[in-house]
């Protein structure tokens, strides 16, 4: 991709809302955002998976560097401080109402949910079964939110990827995303299990 290429995909990117405000009711159509990607491909003369990979690269460089920039520069305007650091930010500045639904919050956030320090009560088992699912869902979320703080320390490929990770997991259904998630987090558990006898065998 050239550096032209690029800013025309930003250009055509903007003036097609569906493709980024999720505010508009056109976002949610996604054989209108499938055909206007077509369009743009066919003028740029690339496949439509390859403007759709580096759209999605583009936005999650841009949330990396958006965060690296609150983390750093609080009460700075964002557009204007990483703008000689990356060439595409000032471009892709339309994003940013978009990247942070909540004023001082990252989209890749989730919001904590306290334990309730509460006595099983004497429902039924199936009432039990659920208080403790829901308390271990409340504690999972905790757990991701810690782990969610210190990744937005290290502003690195592996946070750009992680940033494309959550991006893709937005889109899909509640409970597509509820079991990638849980995947994911086996996977990652299953590598640091094997990192751990690895040490251990040296």
């Amino acid at each position: 991709w050239s550096s032209d290429e690029i800013n025309i995909l930003i250009s055509e990117c903007e003036s097609r809302p569906c493709l980024w405000n999720t505010g508009i009711e056109e976002y949610k159509d996604k054989r209108l955002r499938a055909r206007h990607m077509r369009e743009i491909a066919k003028k740029l003369q690339k496949t439509s998976a390859d403007l759709n990979n580096k759209w999605q690269n583009l936005r999650s460089q841009f949330n990396a560097v958006r965060r690296k920039c609150e983390a750093t520069r609080s009460g700075m305007d964002v557009a204007d401080v990483y703008t000689s650091k990356w060439e595409y930010f000032r471009s892709l500045k339309f994003l940013l109402p978009y990247h942070s639904g909540i004023p001082g919050t990252s989209s890749f956030e989730i919001p904590i949910l306290e334990v309730e320090d509460s006595q099983p009560s004497h429902a039924s088992k199936r009432k039990n079964s659920n208080y403790e699912n829901d308390n271990m869902e409340k504690l999972q979320r905790k757990e991701l939110n810690m782990a969610i703080e210190t990744m937005k320390k290290l502003i690195d490929s592996e946070q750009v990827f992680g940033d494309y990770v959550a991006d893709k997991l937005r889109r899909l259904n509640k409970n597509k995303k509820k079991r990638l998630r849980r995947e994911i987090e086996l996977r990652m558990i299953k590598y640091e299990e094997s990192d751990c006898e690895s040490t251990g065998s040296q």
